[in-house]
């Protein structure tokens, strides 16, 4: 368990509920995007738990982008994280 607590089985949906997401896979990116400094992952700079689930939940980094409209500010941040992002993964 964490800090001398008991351990926490958790199941599917426990998983689901607590991280917001729709697939438990997707635990993977957003922790690859937000950082986990205790298994020395960097993450991208300037994205925290609360970014990093918004951007993979809506997919954000998915092939649909190529759609986003050039001048949105969806698509700007899109294009500010794309180098960073290639590292965390590569790095992974």
């Amino acid at each position: 368990g964490r800090q001398g607590s008991d351990h926490e089985v958790l199941t599917y949906e426990k998983i689901l509920e607590n991280w917001e997401i729709e697939d438990p896979k997707q635990v993977i990116d957003i922790l690859g995007l937000w950082g986990d400094a205790s298994d020395n992952i960097p993450g991208v700079p300037g994205i925290g738990e609360k970014t990093a689930k918004k951007l993979v939940l809506n997919m954000a980094l998915s092939k649909d982008c190529s759609k986003t409209p050039k001048n949105s500010k969806a698509n700007r941040r899109k294009m500010s994280l794309i180098s960073p992002i290639k590292l965390v993964f590569l790095k992974n």
